[in-house]
């Protein structure tokens, strides 16, 4: 009777440890989901250039987390300027509902056309570096 309940213990015990490391990984999960869904939530008052933008600027787009800003930025480094928004799309792998969501917010260097709806930009408060 004592070797079951040992095994019975053993058994909770290492139901617990897996309980407690899940819990600390999902807890880690959700403050990173939180983190940059609040950068999501702080939309670019200009027109983020995609060819001068940093890599702290790229991830202010919304529905843009590191991977996608990391991308954008090392494209740019590896194969020169973007020369349009699709130019970028292809070379980055980015899909069509991702580039539609970023589209009023970005630019492709002194091209001020770029956007769909460009009426709705102040092209005196454009990000200068």
């Amino acid at each position: 009777m004592e070797g079951k309940d040992r095994s019975t213990v053993s058994f909770r015990l290492v139901v617990l440890l897996i309980a407690l490391i899940m819990t600390r990984y999902l807890t880690r999960q959700i403050q990173a989901y939180e983190f940059r869904t609040s950068a999501m939530r702080v939309s670019p008052q200009f027109l983020v250039d995609m060819n001068q933008a940093p890599f702290a600027e790229i991830l202010l787009l919304p529905h843009c987390g590191e991977t996608l800003a990391r991308r954008i930025a090392a494209g740019r480094s590896k194969d020169g300027n973007y020369q349009d928004i699709e130019n970028m799309r292809l070379r980055n792998r980015l899909g069509k509902l991702f580039v539609n969501h970023i589209q009023d917010q970005i630019c492709i260097g002194s091209d001020s056309t770029t956007p769909r709806d460009a009426s709705n930009h102040d092209f005196n408060q454009r990000s200068t570096r």
